[in-house]
């Protein structure tokens, strides 16, 4: 199987919490914040899924996709992303 392009470990960024709203799968924009990856998992269908952790160690159960985060040290292109440069 192929590997992920982010690995279990890596801090990233994300602008986005998903939860479940009683049967449905919600997204909340949020302030960008980092997130360490504690599972990355090759899909058959798309890139890789992530599940994270944030900062006080939290997990963020829904699963990620590469989309979705951006490796922390991209300093550059993560605030080429956010519109400031």
């Amino acid at each position: 199987m192929q590997k992920t392009k982010y690995n279990v470990g890596d801090i990233v960024w994300t602008d986005e919490i998903y939860y479940v709203d009683k049967t449905c799968l919600k997204v909340k924009k949020v302030e960008p914040f980092l997130a360490r990856i504690t599972k990355a998992t090759k899909t058959s269908t798309f890139d890789g899924a992530y599940v994270l952790e944030d900062k006080a160690g939290k997990k963020l159960y829904c699963s990620y996709w590469e989309s979705d985060i951006q490796r922390a040290e991209d300093v550059e292109a993560f605030w080429k992303t956010w519109g400031t440069i």
